[in-house]
């Protein structure tokens, strides 16, 4: 089975990164594998990832509709605009009201690295 990426790429259907993307938003193993599974019986030929993605949202909606969201998290904060800036500025928002004070538009040198 192959999948076509959004930016049109064609790449061979990896169990590996559904099951891994899976058990990172806290299915088991075994729960990841069967939703692998399920995917790949379903979508013999082509397939859109975003066809895949909405099926697995599906999955995981019958099962756990928390797991759901934690799916669905990533693409949620990119529709959010470029690179999150309004996300950061809303919660700059949120935690200014609770008390807090805060800076956006930092860069902070790390060990290894600098961070936005």
């Amino acid at each position: 089975m192959f999948i076509i990426k959004a930016d049109g790429r064609k790449e061979l259907f990896s169990q590996y990164k559904i099951i891994s993307s899976l058990e990172r938003i806290g299915l088991s193993k075994n729960e990841a594998k069967e939703i692998a599974q399920t995917l790949k019986m379903r979508y013999r030929d082509t397939v859109s990832s975003d066809e895949i993605f909405h099926a697995v949202i599906a999955m995981l909606k019958s099962h756990d509709s928390a797991l759901a969201a934690k799916y669905n998290l990533r693409r949620a904060l990119m529709q959010l605009g470029p690179a999150g800036y309004p996300f950061e500025q809303y919660i700059a928002h949120v935690l200014q009201d609770i008390g807090y004070q805060t800076k956006t538009n930092q860069i902070v040198r790390g060990t290894c690295v600098q961070h936005e």
